[in-house]
Formats: structure tokens, C-alpha cells, sequence
């Protein structure tokens, strides 16, 4: 019964999460192409590698603290960026971008934990 409802869960956050990349998408770009994505992969590259070297000897730790060293909350990234820099229109992009490559780093980081 869980396996069903994990499913209908994924789809509906897929189906959600399409508005907010389509209005996203053109504000975006310009962090695109001007190695923003590079560095925002990176930082969370290097969320995981910290947090699986310090995760200490247990192995059921280290995935846990990779994945929570890399995650970051969107809603405090946003507000602190909001209270620093009002004017700042691309904020908002940019913490959207790090979510996705976030997310992409940490389903890598998780098949090699896997593997090993």
C-alpha cells in the first residue's frame, strides 16, 4: 500500500514543481551561463564529501550527514538573501538552481553509497 501512494506522491510533486520551473525558467538563464551552476554544484559536491569524511566510523551515519551537509532549508536561504539584498531578483533563481543540482549531486553521492 505505501508503494502506491510513494508513487501518486512523486508524480504529484513532478506535476507541481512544473509551474515553478516554467516561471523560474527565464529568470534562471543568466546564472546559467555565467558559471553560477558550476559553483552551486560544487558547493554541494562538497556538502557531501565533508559530511561522509566526518560522518565517523559507522557507515550508517556518514550518508546521513553527507545528505544533511549538502541540504540546505529554501525558505531561510530566501529570507536571509530577501533581508540582505531586497532589490535582488535573482535570489530566488539561484536557490531554486541549487535545490535541482542539489538534488542531482545527493542522487549521485547515494547510487555510489550504494555500490560501495
Amino acid at each position: 500500500m505505501a508503494r502506491p501512494i510513494g508513487v501518486l506522491a512523486s508524480v504529484l510533486l513532478v506535476v507541481c514543481a512544473v509551474p515553478v520551473v516554467i516561471g523560474l525558467g527565464r529568470t534562471s538563464f543568466p546564472l546559467i551561463t555565467d558559471g553560477t551552476v558550476l559553483s552551486l554544484a560544487g558547493f554541494a559536491l562538497a556538502g557531501c564529501v565533508i559530511g561522509d569524511a566526518l560522518g565517523g566510523p559507522e557507515p550508517d551515519n556518514r550518508p546521513v550527514l553527507a545528505l544533511a551537509t549538502a541540504s540546505r532549508h529554501p525558505a531561510v536561504a530566501m529570507a536571509i538573501a530577501h533581508a540582505n539584498f531586497p532589490e535582488q531578483r535573482l535570489a530566488g533563481a539561484a536557490v531554486f538552481l541549487y535545490l535541482i543540482f542539489a538534488g542531482i549531486v545527493c542522487a549521485l553521492y547515494l547510487s555510489w553509497i550504494k555500490r560501495k
